[in-house]
């Protein structure tokens, strides 16, 4: 099954979110709400039932766009 655009455009936006240095993190963590928001009301589902049920799809989507690991925010 294919994986739904507005799902896609989460993880894009929060992949950006963890990537981005501390001047850009307001805006992209506004975009990243913008498309949960968008994603949540598509499916009619709240924005956190859908967060919780994509946050595991994140990884999968990271190695199937070839995406660069994200740096380790603990060290």
């Amino acid at each position: 099954m294919a994986r739904p655009k507005s799902i896609a455009a989460i993880h894009e936006a929060k992949y950006e979110l963890r990537f981005c240095n501390g001047a850009e993190k307001a805006q992209r963590l506004k975009d990243y709400k913008s498309a949960l928001a968008v994603a949540a009301k598509e499916f009619g589902v709240s924005e956190a039932m859908l967060e919780a049920t994509v946050a595991r799809d994140f990884g999968v989507w990271m190695k199937q766009e070839k995406m660069p690991k994200l740096p380790d925010q603990n060290r």
